[in-house]
């Protein structure tokens, strides 16, 4: 599957992992957010702000490799009714990576008539729509 870019803004607590004075075990959450970036004359700008929808959770582990270096590996986690559109989660290019994805593990094509933004709302009303009966 390709990557799929967002962009999150992760808050959250870290703690030393018991027996090991190099990892971290670190537990955050990320709100619905709308991230805008402006180029004008006086150079790159950009905002973000907390907007209406579900939280994302992502726990991880952070292993120290040096003064100013770090190993992350960890995974994401939304709630099968988090709006993907709204919360940038699935973009204009990403939702080709969806559709393909979905027609694999359907065995299948989809129809023009299936392939509309309703029913990409999210991952509850993704299963309901194409994994019905």
């Amino acid at each position: 599957m390709k990557q799929i870019v967002y962009s999150m803004q992760f808050k959250g607590q870290a703690a030393p992992v018991a027996g090991s004075s190099t990892v971290l075990k670190a537990i955050t959450n990320a709100p619905s957010s709308l991230v805008t970036t402006m180029v004008g004359p006086e150079g790159v700008s950009g905002s973000w702000k907390a907007t209406a929808g579900d939280k994302a959770s992502f726990e991880s582990e952070v292993t120290i490799t040096g003064e100013t270096s770090f190993l992350e590996s960890g995974s994401i986690r939304v709630d099968a009714d988090t709006l993907l559109f709204e919360t940038k989660l699935i973009d204009s290019i990403n939702i080709l990576y969806l559709i393909g994805y979905v027609e694999k593990a359907l065995g299948r094509r989809l129809t023009d008539a299936e392939i509309v933004m309703s029913n990409f709302r999210s991952v509850r009303v993704i299963a309901n729509t194409f994994l019905r009966g």
